[in-house]
């Protein structure tokens, strides 16, 4: 395997109603074969929900799987302070 990062870019709301969208991009990144780290870009999400947590939790634990890392970026104002108080930046290696 490549040391090739794949990105995922989220916009506004990550919410329950995302998750098709999120899915379909999750399951695209982990069946890249040549890619060992997932990156989910959040620098345009403003707001996000318990669902949207439980979907990150989801590929990470999917990753694992596929001996990938998932690491998450760009988080700011109250997305990033929600993932610090509920512990995702010991989870997820936050940049």
């Amino acid at each position: 395997m490549a040391n090739k990062t794949t990105k995922i870019c989220l916009r506004g709301k990550f919410t329950f109603d995302s998750r098709q969208e999120f899915h379909a991009a999750a399951n695209a990144a982990l069946s890249d074969v040549q890619a060992n780290n997932i990156l989910v870009d959040l620098s345009a999400v403003n707001y996000v929900d318990s669902s949207a947590i439980g979907l990150l939790l989801i590929l990470k634990d999917k990753a694992v799987t596929v001996n990938k890392t998932v690491s998450l970026t760009g988080a700011t104002g109250t997305v990033a302070e929600l993932f610090k108080l509920i512990n995702l930046d010991r989870m997820f290696l936050l940049t």
